[in-house]
């Protein structure tokens, strides 16, 4: 409030509200004059009018402002964009294409999708004050800086090899489809996290309050401890061998085509399940909320399938599966007997069995996983296998894994059992005329037999179950003395190691009580 004295006017906001008989302003504690006043008034007049003619300069925004989309027009080939309407013309920069000013002057959206940018996008950008960047499908290599006030990024199908530092408050992060090899320490915001399809052989530690996580197509082995928050993961087509615990709140997960042997619990929430194209040996309990289950093109055999089969869909959500039982041969002499097994494939009694000999059938259907060749010649060798449906899982053929039957004249020689042997594969009595095995099945004790050029030798005895694990060794042992073994052992299928010298015969022995 000024006060008048000469002329005896009062003012309040410089309007006369009252008069008086003074010569002096007084304000308050000190005094005026009438010039400093005018002074005063016109230097906020002109500030007013040369910000206005700035920004009207500018485009309707600060000078900085206008700087930064000119470098970035500049830094990424704008003459060269499907789409540049109105950009470092004398139009406002609201109306330059992909440009959002708000009220205030400030552009705070900056969508330039699909526009064939290349090159970069520049530092200055960071002088933006934006909250949304979209460069969604183009040729950027770099993006060298964000807005601070940044919260989403949509970088989805460009050339970037790296980001810079994440903005403290960024929410969505999405920068699918580009040639990232490491992604920098995530912000604590982070909801939305989109980084499949690049280079990632790791990934960095998830904060909670992340949401949705998807980093399929990438080389990533292992992952961090998941935040208690999610609710989504895609992991495919990763080299994924084990997943960390489940959060409870999770209620999609895509874990297709990796190399998952088994999976961890599944939380009560979950509603989508999709395995397929892994190597999973069976599957966990699955929740009451899953509503739609994939899972074809793993292990699985009969036994994993029958008790869920309910709760798929169709055939195509659980098939097919890999082959059954492991590859191997047996090379015998003439008239023995020869059992083959397709037990791998389960133990339901639902399960029917069809052999083929050299892809020809040789079976009727069969309720028992066995086929008996009674007596072989050798036109039984050839190449054997087996197709297993079950009544109760419709439209799933499990085919087991070749047995290569060699069956020899007499007096030929070697007979062993050969290679890679899986969990109650048949026994084979292998015999040679310089060594073979007594007492197949066994109780607890093994006799080996040999000629009377061998009698006094002595040879490495090796005994094996089927996971690999050593039952018997003994490096000295007399070849006609019997191989005592643990009554105790299990019943079940071994394999026996006997060196002679450099020879290393290989038998499969059966144990039964």
């Amino acid at each position: 409030m000024l006060y008048d004295k000469s002329s005896s006017y009062l003012y309040k906001h410089y309007t006369i509200i009252s008069s008086f008989t003074h010569k002096t302003y007084t304000t308050m504690s000190f005094s005026i004059s009438v010039q400093q006043v005018r002074l005063a008034l016109l230097t906020l007049l002109c500030t007013a009018t040369w910000t206005l003619q700035a920004q009207t300069q500018t485009g309707g925004v600060s000078a900085s402002q206008y700087q930064a989309l000119v470098d970035i027009y500049n830094a990424s080939n704008g003459n060269g964009w499907f789409t540049n309407e109105n950009w470092l013309t004398t139009e406002p920069v609201s109306t330059w294409y992909g440009v959002t000013v708000d009220t205030a002057g400030r552009v705070v959206q900056l969508d330039l999708s699909f526009i064939n940018l290349t090159g970069k996008l520049p530092a200055s950008i960071a002088n933006l004050p934006l909250t949304s960047l979209a460069v969604t499908g183009n040729e950027l290599t770099a993006i060298e800086a964000l807005p601070a006030t940044l919260l989403s990024l949509n970088a989805d199908n460009n050339l970037l090899s790296k980001l810079p530092a994440l903005p403290a408050g960024l929410r969505d992060l999405r920068v699918k489809s580009n040639k990232l090899i490491q992604i920098t320490a995530l912000p604590a915001s982070l909801k939305l996290l989109e980084v499949s399809s690049n280079l990632l052989a790791t990934l960095p530690a998830f904060q909670e309050g992340l949401l949705n996580l998807a980093f399929a197509n990438n080389q990533v082995k292992s992952l961090p401890k998941l935040p208690s928050t999610l609710t989504s993961l895609n992991g495919s087509s990763n080299l994924l061998r084990n997943l960390p615990v489940l959060p409870a709140s999770l209620t999609s997960l895509l874990i297709s085509n990796n190399l998952l042997r088994r999976l961890p619990e599944l939380p009560a929430m979950l509603k989508f399940l999709n395995t397929s194209g892994n190597k999973l040996v069976e599957l966990p309990v699955l929740p009451a909320s899953l509503n739609l289950i994939i899972t074809p093109t793993n292990a699985l055999n009969f036994d994993d399938l029958e008790p869920v089969i309910t709760r798929f869909f169709s055939p195509g959500f659980y098939a097919p599966q890999a082959n059954v039982g492991a590859a191997y041969t047996i090379q015998t002499p003439v008239r023995r007997n020869v059992w083959l097994s397709a037990q791998a494939a389960g133990s339901s009694a639902n399960n029917r069995y069809i052999w083929f000999k050299n892809n020809v059938r040789i079976s009727d259907t069969l309720t028992t996983p066995h086929l008996k060749l009674t007596q072989v010649d050798t036109s039984a060798s050839g190449v054997y296998t087996c197709q297993i449906t079950n009544t109760a899982v419709k439209g799933l053929v499990l085919q087991r894994n070749p047995i290569t039957l060699s069956v020899m004249p007499a007096m030929c020689g070697l007979g062993t059992v050969a290679a890679r042997l899986g969990a109650n594969e048949p026994v084979a009595v292998a015999t040679t005329s310089a060594l073979s095995v007594r007492a197949n099945p066994f109780v607890e004790t093994i006799d080996l037999v040999t000629t009377a050029t061998h009698a006094n030798h002595t040879v490495k005895v090796v005994v094996m179950n089927l996971q690999g694990q050593v039952v018997y060794t003994a490096n000295n042992h007399p070849i006609q003395k019997p191989i005592q073994l643990n009554q105790a052992l299990p019943n079940t299928t071994y394999i026996l190691h006997v060196t002679d010298g450099t020879q290393t015969h290989t038998f499969q022995l059966l144990k039964q009580n």
